[in-house]
């Protein structure tokens, strides 16, 4: 495989109707066994080669995958207005593919795999709906440690093009007359991406990077530093936020300090012509934690946006939005631990990235049902699961209830709660909602189940009698 290249734009759906059965069957197959390898979700011989022809198949790619999974992505948007589409990258290491083909460098000593790279699309209230774009490339080993090399090929030959070529093609995706923001980490911070020309109801916020870079600010376009130039500003108002745990730390909350200035982004002191370059006209946020604990080191955010902010409320919104961007390192995660895909045995990167690209469906909708318990408690259980699934998880319930009276499995909230329970979560008061880890791990036990409770229902002939010889 080769290194980063642009998005094909003329990639489509996948282009046979038995690729996306199979695709379909897949995805719902290791959605409910996500940590199993290939041979033991599929069970049985037919299904497992069907599996392993179809990441070998040279007519099935990443980009194929996803867009044959859009139209599901894009129903659950509903009367949603206003889309985030987070981008983030991950190495995915194989290192134990000692002879696996077309695999690059990863960051850290002696790591072989590959980089991914993909645009998850949340509602502006933190619902996961699945993925926009996702592509998947190897490092090329001899670009390692070149980076001055870098600033001499064009923009489309860098690796962060990435986050303005992605942009472009969630953009697409997304009907025109929704508000699309597309929010990213420091990695995102690249002028190029800020100056690039952007359809109408679209917008850029982005984690600041290079905080030290010059910006115009005020009515008098003074030059200065942009952590200076913002620090300097009034605060806005005072905004507290929940850190969560990390590091044997435990979570705690924060009391931030928001301030908000107008600033025009200069074009970097190195880029070619940069005398016809012009600045970015854009709004840096700071939200910093002024008195943080004893040996806790101080929240410190800077965000530019490209969408006016000029009041308490939007400059709110802001922070609000960014702070969902850990949902896509929630989906990276669930691929690593849940997924175990770092634990595939392929023979080569194309193959290996085709099944990236499946598990990553995976792994979204296992975001996606996770946040429809806490966000929409009342959907119905039928568009999630299956009669066998309900009717196993109403007799599941019922021996919990212990004798007690308990209604029928009829909300996804219901459900997710007794799968999660499946899973390990105890359900307490204090427990808190269930996470990524006891949901895929109740699936998979639901599965389970499911396979008793089939096995149940089907009416054997009886075995024939046993005729023993007289002696």
């Amino acid at each position: 495989m080769q290194g980063y290249a642009p998005l094909d734009p003329s990639v489509s759906v996948l282009p046979d109707r038995r690729l996306l059965q199979r695709l379909e069957s897949m995805v719902q197959t290791f959605a409910q066994q996500p940590e199993r390898s290939i041979p033991q979700a599929t069970g049985n011989r037919n299904d497992m080669d069907a599996a392993y022809d179809f990441f070998k198949n040279p007519r099935v790619g990443p980009a194929g995958v996803v867009a044959s999974c859009l139209p599901q992505t894009l129903h659950g948007l509903g009367d949603c207005r206003r889309l985030l589409a987070i981008q983030d990258s991950s190495d995915f290491n194989f290192g134990g593919l000692g002879k696996a083909t077309g695999l690059g460098y990863t960051d850290g000593p002696g790591g072989r795999g590959l980089q991914l790279h993909s645009s998850l699309a949340v509602t502006a209230t933190g619902q996961p709906l699945g993925l926009l774009t996702q592509q998947a490339w190897a490092r090329e080993p001899q670009r390692k440690g070149r980076a001055q090399q870098r600033r001499g090929r064009p923009p489309q030959d860098k690796a962060s093009y990435r986050w303005q070529d992605h942009a472009a093609r969630a953009r697409a995706a997304v009907p025109a007359d929704i508000t699309v923001v597309h929010v990213a980490d420091r990695e995102g911070d690249v002028y190029g991406w800020l100056a690039a020309p952007r359809p109408a109801h679209t917008h850029l916020l982005v984690r600041v990077a290079q905080a030290q870079r010059v910006v115009v600010h005020g009515p008098d376009e003074q030059r200065g530093y942009l952590a200076e130039v913002v620090r300097a500003a009034a605060v806005l108002g005072r905004h507290t936020i929940s850190v969560p745990r990390a590091d044997d730390k435990p979570a705690r909350p924060a009391a931030l300090a928001v301030r908000l200035v107008a600033v025009a982004v200069q074009p970097p002191r190195n880029a070619p012509r940069r005398s016809q370059l012009r600045p970015v006209p854009a709004w840096a946020l700071e939200a910093y934690e002024e008195s943080p604990p004893a040996g806790a080191k101080a929240v410190c955010w800077r965000l530019l946006t490209t969408e006016p902010v000029l009041t308490w409320d939007e400059a709110l919104r802001a922070l609000r939005e960014y702070a969902l961007r850990w949902l896509i390192e929630r989906l990276h995660d669930v691929l690593k631990s849940g997924c175990r895909v770092e634990a595939l045995q392929l023979e080569t990167a194309e193959r290996l990235a085709n099944a990236l690209a499946v598990y990553s469906q995976v792994a979204a909708r296992v975001l996606r049902l996770l946040y429809l318990s806490r966000q929409q408690p009342q959907t119905p259980a039928a568009t999630e699961f299956s009669p066998e699934e309900r009717a196993v998880l109403g007799g599941y319930q019922r021996q919990q209830a212990r004798g007690r009276p308990v209604g029928p499995v009829q909300t996804v909230a219901c459900a997710v709660a007794l799968v999660a329970r499946l899973g390990g979560h105890l359900g307490r008061k204090g427990d808190g909602h269930p996470g990524a880890k006891v949901l895929w791990r109740g699936l998979q036990a639901l599965h389970d189940r499911v396979l008793g409770y089939r096995i149940g229902q089907t009416n054997y002939p009886p075995p024939p009698p046993v005729i023993r010889r007289k002696e």
